[in-house]
């Protein structure tokens, strides 16, 4: 422990301190005692060492190091002992010299007042005396308020010290400040009062002045006030009418003795009252959807002070959301979302002065992306067939529109490629979808399977007794696992399985594992009800799938009516039977005369029954017929004997008269060959010329001419034949064939392409070749246009046929589209609306994938996916226009649908056959579309582009009436032409507007220079689809991504669509 509190007497020569303790020792000395004049010597003492001991030595002792000693531990400052130590003279009882200038104490009510008087002795006996008045003469006269405070006599022994405590004033600045805080600004003018204040202790004197332009006028008021504590100054500078000389820097300066302080404040003067306002930065700006807050702070200046309101698309925007409050002229908004996001609009209004100014910005919210397919959980991810082509949807949500990109790995242990639009490996499919604001990502399991489901069960051989069978259970390998088979016993009473008792066997796939289970010698007893059980990998759960296994019991072979003794005439025919019954079905054999009996000239034996028919009997037909029936059980047979009347008389004739028959019938075929032959092969000049004036224009000269100007240059367009990989036929005609082909890097690229090659059939003549041929040189001529069928390549070497590559349109014609879209077509306002929402809803989805066919046909259709077909075909004949091409067939069926909705103008006149279509009637030799064809291209066989505006307005119809035949319940005959050209004309479809309406009955005016041309129709249609477009806010549209508008159609035609009027 620390040692007592306890007295010691320092001598003024030489004396120390002493404490002990458990831990290490500091000192605190007295206020008179320098560092210097201390000594410290620390140890460790006691009997065993464990104490710390500190020695305090003091040399040179004077009075002044009179006071209190504290010892303490180091570490532990709570625990503190000390002793109070008095240095002693004789000649100086007090600490403080008399000598010394008078302490000042200041007096305050109700707290203790401590007069010191410390002696050097603690035997001096002190008294503390109060004088009430005194005289004091004062040498110098400098202060203007004098305060005298009583004098205290002290005696000590024959010894008196006197202390003279003077109240004397003091030059203490405590603040000084102006009554405006920040820049002063005002109107000229005006009146303008600055006040300075400076505050000071008790007995403080200041002298405030101001430095500021135009001081030769001041108009300054001082003021003094007195407090408890403190003091205050005030000095005002006024100055009634600001001109724009005032303006500067302004300075309150406050001095008191040799102290100084100030402060400082900037005047403007304004000729008058404004605005300024502008952005600080852009006027669009973005923000991260999720940020604690954002602030809008535009840059304004104004002056007097203005009145700032904020609005929100033209609402008050403090009143649309609580997360919205103004900090000055700025707008904070609070947890900022993605309906933050829109036009901002700043008020600024000074009132008084009649000034108005407004500034509109604009927000963005950048929003990271969000995949919707997210949201909805996939327990089992399922499998998809091998081979097959498959769309994997990702919608994704973010502002701005996020990217898309398609990741795919690979199912361990496996190693594939991964092949467009045919699916040929598991793995998993990752959707990444990043913008500015972040990414989000999807997994999707993709497990291709040989399995039809994943999970099935087969038998490979009909179940017969004694007979060995074979149940395969197959399941996706990457999907399920733990196969066994059992047998199910089902009774009234219990539902249970056993496993099964043959053998099994596992073996593994590429894509699947199978599971054989093997029944030999199989008997009654092995009938019933066979399950695969398997557990599901992703969702563990145990899934099977039962097989019926029934055992045909054998039975003999059963003759149900046995043969009979026969009597028959040369030259005739016979018919034998054998029915017969067995498990399995018996195989009837034949025999005659013990030996068997084959088919061949004149014997007939039916697969079905095996009935035996012998046509113009011979004499050689006499003899013993035996039917045998046979199964795995045994044979049965029946025998009958058949006899031949006259076969000696028709002996000696029956072989010269084959013979002649032979060579006649031999004759008379060849030359009917030869006949027909030659009436099926047309000329060479006018094969070519049917062929060819659907796309030439005979204006232009005599086709046969014009087809010899044209050249085909190989270095452009041919293409190698292996790198041309032929497949399904899309369509057949009476002498040609379109076929579906995958052509790899026909687009100067690595990929394969789908495309349609058109060919010839086997056996064409050498006119029809040179048809074909004509025809590429033609698609060369044209060229390549979007809304046109574009050549692509073609292969004219020899050493295989020729064959013309063309895009292919995987929609099909235009025709079965609409046909097929009836169910989902979008014409009622309230269901347009909603069809509206939804689209909006899907608008942002990218796939990496070919887009499936079957996804686009249960899309919904509207107005302006007709309205822009219409469009786009006007644009496709306005190109064959300027190039001189007439079509002489424009109907739907010759219109395909390509990826986006995109149409392309075709005639496939090669594959389609004209005379198996009902759309073709015959008129004398000839089947026309009689239809779609013109008053003049009818009577007249006059053929021009105005013929062919008259069908496109038969076209406009069947597109409106979503592939309705045209003119519905009307004979196509004569009378139907002569109406025709009399003026009889179709009623608007159902689903048509009445510009559409004007638009079809324009092309149908009787005369062709009446017509409208192809790029007038372009240009009407493409005013009215962007008038549609634009009742709902946009004033473009992308091709291939109509939307509905907000009002539908404007007017419906209620009249019945299959009516037919009379215009005359």
């Amino acid at each position: 422990t620390l040692l007592p509190s306890c007295c010691f007497f320092l001598s003024k020569l030489f004396n120390y301190l002493l404490a002990r303790g458990r831990w290490e020792l500091s000192w605190a000395f007295p206020s008179g005692l320098s560092r210097d004049q201390v000594h410290v010597e620390e140890s460790r003492c006691g009997r065993t060492s464990t104490l710390y001991c500190s020695v305090v030595t003091v040399s040179r002792s004077q009075v002044q190091h009179t006071g209190l000693f504290r010892c303490r531990y180091r570490h532990r400052t709570r625990k503190q002992t000390s002793i109070y130590v008095y240095v002693t003279d004789s000649q100086q009882p007090f600490v403080d010299h008399p000598g010394m200038s008078p302490d000042v104490l200041y007096l305050k009510e109700k707290q203790p007042l401590v007069i010191p008087c410390r002696v050097t002795h603690p035997n001096v006996t002190t008294t503390l005396v109060k004088v009430s008045a005194c005289d004091l003469i004062l040498v110098e006269y400098t202060h203007t308020h004098i305060r005298l405070c009583p004098i205290t006599t002290l005696t000590f022994s024959a010894h008196q010290h006197l202390s003279h405590f003077l109240s004397h004033r003091v030059s203490n600045i405590m603040e000084v400040y102006l009554n405006s805080s920040g820049p002063v600004q005002a109107l000229k003018g005006e009146r303008m009062v600055l006040n300075c204040t400076a505050t000071g202790e008790l007995n403080t004197r200041v002298n405030i002045t101001w430095d500021y332009p135009g001081k030769v006028r001041p108009t300054l008021k001082s003021r003094l006030l007195k407090h408890r504590t403190h003091m205050l100054f005030y000095n005002i500078l006024t100055i009634p009418k600001l001109q724009r000389s005032d303006r500067g820097l302004y300075t309150c300066r406050v001095t008191s003795g040799e102290n100084t302080k100030q402060q400082k404040v900037t005047v403007t003067v304004f000729d008058r009252p404004f605005i300024r306002l502008k952005p600080r930065h852009e006027s669009v700006m973005e923000v991260q959807a999720g940020q604690k807050s954002y602030r809008i702070s535009p840059k304004l200046r104004a002056f007097p002070a203005p009145q700032v309101i904020w609005l929100k698309d033209g609402k008050v925007a403090a009143e649309q959301c609580s997360r919205y409050h103004m900090e000055g002229n700025s707008l904070v908004i609070r947890d900022v979302a993605e309906e933050d996001a829109g036009r901002y609009t700043v008020l600024v209004r000074i009132q008084e002065h009649g000034l108005f100014q407004n500034l509109t910005l604009r927000l963005v919210v950048n929003v990271s992306p969000q995949i919707g397919e997210k949201a909805v959980s996939l327990q089992d991810p399922g499998s998809v067939p091998r081979g097959s082509r498959q769309a994997l949807h990702c919608t994704s949500h973010g502002v701005p529109p996020p990217h898309i990109q398609w990741l795919w790995h690979p199912c361990p242990s496996k190693v594939g490629v991964l092949t467009v639009g045919e699916a040929s490996v598991s793995g998993v499919y990752r959707c990444v979808a990043s913008n500015m604001a972040g990414t989000d990502q999807l997994d999707i399991h993709f497990y291709v399977t040989d399995v039809p489901g994943g999970f099935s069960v087969s038998q490979r051989e009909e179940p017969r007794e004694g007979r060995d069978l074979h149940l395969t259970c197959v399941a996706n390998r990457y999907l399920y696992t733990a196969l066994s088979w059992q047998k199910v016993n089902n009774t009234e009473y219990a539902h249970s399985s056993i496993p099964a008792p043959s053998s099994q066997q596992l073996t593994s796939g590429e894509f699947s594992n199978s599971l054989i289970l093997l029944i030999s010698n199989l008997t009654a007893r092995d009938s019933g009800a066979y399950r695969c059980s398997a557990r599901h990998l992703i969702t563990r759960r145990k899934t099977h799938l039962d097989t019926q296994v029934v055992v045909t019991i054998l039975e003999p072979p059963v003759l149900l009516n046995n043969l009979t003794d026969l009597t028959v005439n040369i030259s005739s025919s016979v018919i034998l039977s054998c029915p017969s019954e067995g498990v399995p079905a018996p195989t009837i054999t034949w025999y005659k005369d013990e030996r068997t009996l084959s088919q061949g000239s004149g014997i007939v034996i039916s697969p079905e029954d095996g009935t035996l028919h012998i046509d113009r009997i011979t004499g050689d037909d006499q003899g013993l017929y035996t039917c045998q029936a046979t199964n795995e059980r045994g044979s049965a047979e029946s025998s009958a004997y058949i006899w031949v009347n006259g076969a000696s008389e028709a002996s000696f004739l029956e072989l010269p008269m084959l013979t002649c028959t032979c060579v006649v019938a031999t004759l008379f075929w060849l030359l009917l060959t030869l006949i027909i032959r030659k009436l099926k092969q047309p000329s060479n000049s006018n094969t070519k010329t049917e062929y060819l004036s659907i796309i030439l224009d005979t204006g232009e000269g005599p086709i046969e001419e014009q087809c010899e100007r044209l050249q085909y240059d190989p270095n452009q367009w041919e293409f190698p034949r292996e790198r041309l990989q032929l497949g399904k036929p899309l369509g057949r005609g009476a002498f040609g064939k379109v076929i579906q082909a995958s052509a790899f890097g026909i687009d100067n690229t690595t990929s394969c392409s789908t495309v349609a090659v058109k060919m010839l059939k086997e056996g064409a003549t050498a006119s029809e070749h040179k048809a074909l041929m004509t025809e590429l040189k033609i698609l060369n001529h044209i060229g390549h246009h979007l809304n046109v069928v574009n050549l692509l390549g073609a292969c004219t070497k020899p050493g295989g046929p020729l064959m013309v590559i063309v895009e292919y349109c995987c929609y099909g014609n235009l025709s079965n589209f609409l046909k097929s879209k009836r169910e989902v077509f979008v014409h009622n306002p309230q269901s347009l609306m909603r069809e509206k929402r939804k689209v909006r809803q899907e608008l942002i989805l990218v796939l990496f994938l070919p887009i499936d066919p079957k996804s686009a046909l249960n899309s919904p259709l509207f107005l302006e996916d007709l309205i822009s077909f219409s469009f786009q075909v006007a644009r496709g004949m306005e190109f064959l226009a300027s190039r001189k091409c007439i079509h002489r067939d424009l109907a739907a069926r010759n219109i395909l649908l390509s990826d986006n909705k995109v149409v392309k103008i075709c005639d496939f006149g090669l594959a389609r056959d004209i005379y198996k279509d009902p759309d073709y009637v015959r008129k004398g030799d000839a089947r026309l579309p009689l239809k779609w064809m013109s008053p003049e291209s009818i009577f007249d066989k006059v053929f021009t582009t105005q013929s062919d505006v008259w069908s496109f307005g038969i076209l406009l119809w069947e597109i409106f009436s979503l592939g309705a035949s045209p003119y519905p319940g009307l004979q196509i005959d004569e009378e139907f032409c002569h109406r025709l050209k009399g003026g009889t004309r179709m009623r608007a479809p159902e689903y048509s507007t009445s510009e559409i309406y004007s638009t079809m009955l324009a092309c149908w005016e009787a005369s062709p220079s009446d017509r409208p041309t192809f790029t007038n129709l372009v240009e009407t249609l493409g005013d009215l689809l962007q008038a549609r477009v634009q009742q709902d806010g946009k004033d473009y549209i992308p091709l291939g991504s109509f939307k509905t508008s907000d009002t539908g159609r404007s007017e419906t035609f209620k009249e019945n669509p299959l009516a037919v009027t009379n215009l005359r």
